[in-house]
């Protein structure tokens, strides 16, 4: 009902738009006042009539990149998600990891202590870009 309404009004804009096209050209040996009040009158018809056509054309011309820029939102949306919940993973298991780290770096084997080092510098780059995204 509201869309058979909406269909109706638009189509009366557009009529009104031509006919108001041809009595202003019909107007054209007006005086200069009447001529700026007509014009300013078909400013108005014309707004009208230009909003029905984006209304009667416009969903559908734009319907699929719509419908494609809503899914990508959402794909954007799932995997921001899955990144949150893997920097709160991160996040929680560090400690853990660190404890490891200190129990096998306190040997006497320098190759496995500069192994650790290494480790634990990676690991904090890691851990500071999951403090980044973790979720709030």
């Amino acid at each position: 009902m509201k869309d058979n309404l909406a269909l109706f009004v638009a189509v009366i804009a557009l009529v009104a738009l031509g006919a108001g096209g041809s009595y202003l050209a019909s107007q054209i040996a007006a005086s200069d006042l009447h001529w700026a009040r007509l014009q300013y009158l078909f400013g108005a018809i014309e707004a009208v009539a230009f909003a029905a056509a984006g209304w009667l054309w416009g969903k559908e011309v734009h319907r699929e990149p719509a419908s494609k820029a809503f899914a990508a939102l959402e794909a954007k949306g799932e995997a921001t998600g899955k990144l949150k919940t893997l920097a709160d993973a991160v996040v929680a298991n560090v400690g853990a990891i660190n404890q490891v780290h200190d129990d096998i770096g306190g040997g006497h084997d320098a190759l496995a202590a500069a192994h650790v080092k290494a480790a634990r510098s990676s690991l904090d780059a890691l851990l500071a870009l999951a403090r980044k995204y973790q979720s709030p």
